[in-house]
């Protein structure tokens, strides 16, 4: 007879499937990534150069936009732009010694500023221009002063054109010599606005060394700039002289070669017409992926043995809060209701909490309803104490107000009338359920009594919807904050006091009451709290109408007292009105 096999437990199950499905995910997660890098080491490269492109152009833009800042400083220089204005078209192709100096102080300072700027070139509108070098070498020019004339250059137009805005060229823009790059501007004075000549910075293309001096492990990246507007002129390269060439063609063209010798990544630059690129040869990318397969499975091998020595401990704290869920129940059922149990935050443990938390609900709640049942006996007890023997008291009230009338005492007659009243309305012949018309009856019938007492002192203003009227509400809930305000708030004020009765049904359906005085007041709202009467109503309202409704006053002294008393109509309807029970 074959023997049954013995099912595993939750923990072991849990510890195989943890080991499973990290043995089985990280293979097929390092295989998956090992083919999928094989085909994205091409796009991560130029993913990665195309942010690197950009950030060496940011900071081509900021070294220029430095030089373009000393650049428009002359415009501000008094100095300098009333030296140009000031040269006239007298058919010389030279200026003056004046003239020259006054030019050299201004150009001279800014050009200092930067140790990138070589020349600074100024040219006046008829073609005289001055040349400040750091070199000390300004042969490259003496042609412009003997034969020819700097304004009938082609650049001046474009110049012109961009209205005093500055122009970067990849060459010397006089010479046509590539060692450095020009930045030239019309001279548009601040005054008025007249065109007083031409400003030309001559920059070290030392300039593009700060940008492009990452060239991370790779052996045959390289890095170029080249000018579409200018026959695809290259402005600046660097890296690897050879792959610069196979990539280039003559007239700078970018080439891509048949058998996808490189990878070229391009860049649109700030700079109008430039654009920056890169290049590397695809057998140096091919390292890569070798070096990828290598570690990915390296890393797979780690990642399932740390697994399998890690599943057991990530098992063991998963079946903590089962066994603790476990002895939970346990407990509950051989009838420990004090549970001490503490649970982690995960799902798990969520669940014994929540479970927790119902037994303790479960608890209160039976302790609540043990507690109501009580004190509705005890009510109940109060109510057969008040019946004792009650058509007695009714008869001998009787009997007294008989004999009022016949003596014509007809105040003593008043009395008596309402204190029976009083007895009959709050007896309500055992019930614990009045309407709220019967309710009212009962107050006036206490003011009466209180005024024979008083001399008329007190008035009883009530104000209270029609349509509530017949509502059904607990016997004595609002009747003793009447006799709290008579007596402690208008019997020792000097004169006559108000007490005024408010009710209406609010918009969420609850009926609101507010007895308001204007007697003494109240200074310490401490002492109704600890009142018997008003703890005995608070407590009656919590228990027949819910938590949410109950009283709340508001007093100061000297101006009276306001009690506030929400109650609800639900639950009412299909009550037995004339025997006043459940």
């Amino acid at each position: 007879m074959l023997k049954k096999r013995r099912p595993y437990t939750i923990k072991s199950q849990i510890q195989i499937a943890i080991i499973t499905i990290s043995v089985v995910s990280m293979l097929v997660l390092g295989f998956s990534i090992y083919m999928k890098a094989t085909y994205r080491v091409e796009q991560n490269y130029e993913e990665d150069f195309s942010y690197t492109l950009k950030k060496c152009d940011n900071i081509i833009n900021i070294q220029i936009s430095s030089v373009i800042e000393l650049m428009r400083g002359l415009l501000s220089d008094d100095v300098y732009i009333s030296t140009l204005k000031n040269i006239s078209d007298d058919g010389s192709r030279y200026l003056s010694a004046y003239q020259l100096r006054k030019l050299k102080n201004s150009v001279g300072e800014i050009t200092l500023k930067d140790k990138y700027i070589q020349e600074a070139i100024t040219v006046t509108m008829d073609g005289k221009f001055h040349v400040y070098s750091k070199k000390n070498d300004i042969s490259q020019y003496l042609p412009y002063y003997r034969e020819k004339n700097i304004v009938e250059q082609d650049w001046i137009s474009e110049v012109v054109a961009q209205k005093g805005k500055e122009v970067v060229f990849g060459n010397n823009v006089i010479t046509g010599k590539g060692d450095v790059i020009s930045i030239a501007k019309s001279l548009i004075s601040i005054e008025d606005g007249s065109q007083v000549g031409y400003i030309i910075m001559n920059v070290s293309k030392k300039i593009f060394n700060v940008a492009f001096d990452y060239r991370g492990e790779y052996e045959t990246i390289c890095f170029a700039i080249r000018d579409k507007k200018y026959a695809q002129q290259v402005v600046y390269s660097s890296g690897s002289a050879s792959s610069i060439s196979e990539v280039m063609n003559d007239n700078g063209i970018l080439a891509y070669s048949k058998d996808n010798r490189y990878v070229i990544c391009k860049h649109e630059s700030y700079i109008d017409g430039w654009e920056l690129f890169s290049a590397i040869q695809s057998s140096e990318l091919n390292k890569q992926r070798k070096n990828l397969g290598f570690m990915i499975v390296f890393v797979v091998t780690f990642m399932v043995m740390i697994s399998v020595a890690v599943s057991s401990r990530i098992a063991k704290r998963i079946y903590k809060p089962l066994a603790q869920l476990e002895q939970m129940i346990l407990q509950v059922e051989e009838g420990m209701w004090d549970i001490e149990e503490e649970f982690d935050n995960n799902e798990i443990g969520m669940v014994g909490r929540k479970f927790k938390e119902m037994v303790t609900q479960t608890l209160q709640l039976r302790e609540q309803f043990l507690f109501a049942k009580v004190k509705q006996r005890e009510q109940e007890l109060y109510l057969l104490q008040q019946q004792i023997n009650p058509h007695f008291l009714y008869n001998t009230l009787d009997a007294l107000y008989s004999m009022a009338e016949i003596q014509g005492a007809e105040e003593i007659a008043n009395m008596v009338e309402a204190l029976s009243k009083t007895f009959r309305l709050s007896l309500n012949k055992g019930g614990s359920i009045i309407s709220v018309r019967e309710e009212i009856e009962h107050i006036q019938a206490y003011m009466i009594i209180q005024n024979m007492r008083f001399n008329n002192r007190f008035s009883l203003v009530v104000n209270v919807e029609e349509e509530i009227l017949q509502v059904k509400i607990l016997n004595l809930i609002l009747e003793p904050f009447v006799e709290n305000a008579v007596c402690h708030g208008l019997e020792p004020k000097i004169g006559n006091g108000k007490v005024e009765i408010t009710g209406k049904r609010e918009k969420d359906g609850s009926i609101l009451f507010v007895i308001q005085d204007d007697g003494i007041g109240v200074e310490d709202m401490g002492c109704l709290e600890s009142g018997y009467g008003i703890a005995n109503v608070r407590e009656r309202i919590s228990l027949t109408y819910g938590k949410e409704f109950g009283i709340s006053f508001r007093s100061e002294a000297g101006k009276g007292m306001a009690v506030y008393v929400r109650i609800s109509e639900l639950g009412w309807k299909h009550r037995d009105e004339e025997s006043c029970n459940y």
